[in-house]
């Protein structure tokens, strides 16, 4: 008896209905990998952030309570002793300069003799790291971590990408300019479209979900979202875009501009910021308490 036997397969029905279930799954699960994603890295970044709030804490019980200054820069010292920045003078205490790179700055990284392939993401607070060690210049001490009125106000440090230039590929230890990005000057938002005229001026990154992580000068880390609305932009109109992040008992002024004709600049943003100069008239901005 000859037997036959018939080949099974998809209609088109059944394939429309199960590529339409994988298309809904697919919309329902993508997000929530995403924020998965996120929240992952903003748990790294908070993590690393801590380590460094106890480093410079740690330096500072060893410096008579002093902060490190925002770098120190002597051009007569041997190739790789000449440049060293805050994160360097904390190195004693962190032995990890992994913890100054952020996941999410994808910009290149630079050739450097002590950490490989490095850029650092963070920076502290302007006005806390105040002094800069140089021969020949004399400029003002940090602060003394004793002396913050309410240190668990008072940011020590948040996340700031450094600029990329091309000259400090091979020579990233060796330059002074590689420093003056080591501090943060205000909270400005560094995602502002280039088409605000304040997007020059960005300073915070607020990566994740339009928030970014701060380390506080008593050594816990938050996450603070931008929340700055300046009343008019430069055609005088209004806008919503929130253009920084303000912080309870910092001034909302941003450093040198305060006083400037266009004082919108000066609303929505807290001042970290401080004069390096012992005879310079300019103010520095005040900590939470003062």
């Amino acid at each position: 008896m000859k037997s036959t036997s018939k080949k099974m397969g998809f209609t088109l029905i059944e394939l429309l209905v199960v590529i339409a279930i994988i298309a809904i799954l697919a919309a329902i699960l993508f997000p929530v990998l995403s924020q998965a994603r996120i929240a992952a890295k903003k748990a790294s970044t908070v993590s690393a952030m801590k380590q460094q709030a106890l480093s410079i804490i740690m330096y500072s019980d060893d410096q008579d309570s002093m902060a490190p200054p925002r770098y120190s820069y002597n051009a007569t010292a041997p190739l790789g002793q000449r440049s060293y920045a805050w994160e360097q003078l904390v190195q004693p205490y962190t032995k990890n300069y992994a913890i100054f790179m952020s996941p999410e700055d994808g910009r290149p990284r630079y050739n450097t003799p002590f950490a490989g392939q490095y850029r650092r993401s963070f920076a502290m607070a302007g006005n806390i790291a105040i002094a800069i060690q140089k021969p020949g210049l004399t400029t003002k001490p940090s602060r003394t971590i004793s002396s913050i009125a309410q240190p668990a106000d008072s940011v020590l440090a948040g996340m700031k990408f450094m600029l990329h230039r091309p000259q400090f590929a091979n020579a990233y230890w060796e330059i002074e300019q590689w420093n003056f990005e080591a501090v943060i000057y205000n909270t400005r938002n560094a995602q502002l479209p280039l088409t605000d005229p304040r997007a020059a001026f960005g300073e915070i990154q607020n990566v994740y979900s339009g928030g970014s992580v701060f380390a506080y000068a008593d050594g816990h880390v938050a996450v603070k979202k931008a929340n700055g609305f300046s009343q008019t932009n430069q055609t005088g109109g209004s806008t919503t875009v929130p253009h920084g992040t303000k912080l309870d008992g910092y001034e909302e002024r941003a450093g040198s501009w305060v006083g400037s004709p266009d004082s919108f600049w000066d609303r929505g943003i807290s001042c970290l910021e401080a004069e390096v100069s012992p005879t310079s008239t300019n103010r520095d901005c005040i900590l939470p308490g003062e």
